[in-house]
């Protein structure tokens, strides 16, 4: 869901994201310093006593600073700056076009994934797909409403989750074929993955264990995504020729076959890249958030003008597969085609609340289903502590992850017991509604609402939408995946973390979510093992900086004053000093004894080194960059200093 607004913001932020420093004085600069700062007014460079170069910006307008650090020899990197964003009432009226523009990306996204829900001999299910999917945002938004601290939440259905739900229809088109018995038992399968995906989220939240998430090594759920973009990139192919695209000589010689029907999708997605790589500014980012979504909107106008400059007819069109068919789902057969208002009172509006009959649901296919039902529950399980900390950045608060994982639990069990499918708070969604000034109770209420009517009435439109835009919106986010967990993590990771993710990619490509899954299990053992070897107690020393030698800085006697205040000198300011191997392994304990300390000694003044520190994992660099954000807005620490190198420690 994430990958419409371009590739997703998530937990796997490098280290830039860690080393925020705020400074509610600049004076203090000074007295903090081994050794001398010379400062101006715009920047200032300096060599900081603990031997790592760095270059301080000050933005006295926004009390920030920015610092570009040479780490251990590495390349600069700079430090994320703060922005404070104005938390005041807005109006409900202020809040429509946020309201409207998150209304349409998720039934932009809806579109294209309820095509994708059910494999292809299963045909006529689309509107149902399109249905399941808004009835997941629906319960979703409805839960996180009520339940979430967040001020903003937008929920979505968990998109990664589609090989799974291929997996559980191909055990019962084995065991009931395609017929209404068989739907029904895979609706059943559908709620009893949600509910048990739910329990576990209430479960993990009601017993306080929310951290217990963050054991799950990152780079594993980045295989896992990989794997997925080549999954949905390939399912775009079944959108468009009717038959999914496989790895083989037979797979290859269909798609040139039908290569008239998916040209336009590659020649879109190929204009689409160029664009967003062209229309971005000089640091990076792009000049328009909205690109992607307006993009695929205007595919449809486009192929409409196309068809008028070619002479050919809606009839001709459809009929040659370039549109969605016509007919709404006609169990009876009949084919018919209706009116458009026949289309919304066509009578299948609640089929996604009727369609499991107990006395039809095949319990051999159930059976067989369970190792895939938990595989899917612990898979959505593992993507909320990627979105809900990475919001809570965005938004500069600090929620309960225990809570939020209670509120998914509420959202999962809700949507489960009326067989629909899973949902989670989506990011990139979130924060466009959030910057776009979406931050009331009115504004979730009207969300809401809008599900609801486009869930009612919005199906009617799928006639009239060319296969093209939902083909290039899958293969759009299936490329988006896969740079993800492929290309982008290649300079986040290291050697062993990164093989584990070409390993599960590989294997899930070519051999499926099952395998994938032990795949993965094997990958977290086998990187637990070998940077274990390397492991050390994460904190060598925390002290307070009346343990340090004297500078060689010349105070006047107002600073020494300070200095040696018991209120705001040496004794205020702490200093932690890591070592050795940070990584999803001792993350968590790291974090815990470092919020102990400052609940403790309630410094006003802290300074993180990691000159003795070798290496660092995403997972340890998360948790690194929470830790920052806790100390400001729990333990009321004025500044915090991150230092840089590692040929030499503190003395």
């Amino acid at each position: 869901m994430d990958s419409v607004l371009g590739p997703r913001a998530s937990g796997f932020e490098t280290i830039e994201n860690a080393y925020s420093v705020r400074h509610s004085d600049s004076e203090i600069e000074p007295l903090i310093s081994g050794e001398e700062w010379t400062k101006t007014d715009t920047d200032s460079s300096s060599t900081g006593y603990y031997g790592s170069t760095n270059t301080i910006d000050f933005n006295n307008k926004n009390d920030t600073c920015t610092i570009t650090e040479s780490i251990g020899g590495g390349s600069d990197r700079n430090v994320i700056q703060d922005d404070d964003d104005d938390d005041g009432d807005e109006s409900f009226f202020a809040e429509i076009p946020a309201i409207i523009v998150t209304l349409m990306i998720n039934f932009m996204t809806a579109i294209p994934f309820g095509v994708a829900y059910f494999p292809l001999g299963w045909s006529g299910k689309e509107v149902l797909g399109i249905r399941m999917f808004l009835f997941a945002c629906i319960t979703g938004q409805i839960a996180l409403m009520f339940a979430s601290n967040f001020k903003s939440p937008v929920s979505s259905q968990l998109i990664e989750n589609v090989p799974f739900y291929h997996a559980m229809a191909g055990i019962v088109i084995a065991e009931q074929g395609y017929g209404k018995e068989a739907l029904s038992t895979l609706f059943f399968l559908f709620g009893l993955s949600s509910i048990v995906t739910g329990l576990v989220f209430y479960g993990l939240g009601k017993a306080g264990l929310g951290k217990v998430v963050y054991y799950f090594p990152n780079h594993v759920l980045v295989g896992f995504i990989g794997g997925i973009g080549v999954f949905i990139g390939c399912s775009s192919t079944g959108v468009m020729i009717g038959e999914n695209f496989t790895f083989t000589a037979d797979g290859v010689r269909t798609l040139y076959d039908n290569s008239n029907e998916f040209a336009p999708v590659v020649i879109f997605e190929v204009v689409l890249r160029i664009l967003m790589t062209v229309l971005k500014d000089k640091n990076g980012r792009p000049k328009f958030t909205l690109l992607a979504p307006l993009f695929f909107i205007s595919i449809i106008p486009m192929y409409y003008f196309a068809l008028y400059i070619f002479g050919v007819s809606m009839e001709q069109a459809t009929t040659a597969g370039y549109f969605f068919p016509s007919s709404v789902e006609d169990d009876d057969g009949s084919g018919t085609t209706p009116s458009f208002l026949d289309t919304v009172f066509d009578g299948h509006i609640m089929d996604l609340l009727r369609i499991v009959d107990f006395t039809t649901i095949s319990w051999t296919a159930v059976i067989n289903a369970l190792g895939t039902v938990i595989g899917v529950s612990c898979f959505s399980v593992i993507n909320v502590p990627i979105n809900i900390p990475a919001f809570a950045n965005t938004c500069d608060v600090e929620v309960d992850m225990n809570n939020e994982l209670m509120s998914h639990g509420y959202s999962n069990i809700l949507t489960g017991l009326f067989g629909g499918i899973q949902n989670v708070m989506t990011y990139s969604v979130s924060v466009l509604y959030y910057k776009s000034g979406g931050k009331s109770r009115a504004g979730q209420v009207a969300l809401i609402i809008g599900y609801i009517f486009i869930f009612v009435f919005g199906t009617s439109t799928m006639p009239y939408i060319p296969r093209c835009m939902a083909g290039t919106l899958l293969l759009h986010i299936g490329v988006d995946l896969f740079m993800e967990g492929v290309y982008y993590s290649y300079e986040e990771y290291d050697s062993i973390e990164y093989g584990g993710i070409i390993v599960i990619t590989f294997v899930m490509t070519f051999m499926g979510m099952t395998p994938a899954l032990g795949a993965g299990i094997i990958v977290a053992m086998t990187t637990f093992a070998l940077q274990s070897v390397q492991n050390l107690d994460p904190i060598f020393k925390i002290t307070s900086a009346t343990t340090l030698r004297n500078s060689a800085w010349t105070r006047p006697p107002q600073a020494l004053a300070v200095l040696d205040s018991t209120k705001t000198g040496r004794s205020k300011i702490m200093v932690i000093q890591l070592q050795g191997n940070l990584f999803f392994g001792n993350a968590v304990d790291l974090a815990d004894r470092i919020k102990e300390a400052l609940a403790n000694d309630k410094p006003l003044i802290v300074i993180m080194d990691f000159t003795l520190v070798t290496t660092m994992d995403s997972t340890a660099a998360q948790t690194v960059n929470k830790l920052k954000n806790s100390m400001t807005q729990i333990f009321k620490v004025e500044t915090n200093i991150f230092v840089m190198g590692s040929h030499r420690g503190m003395c």
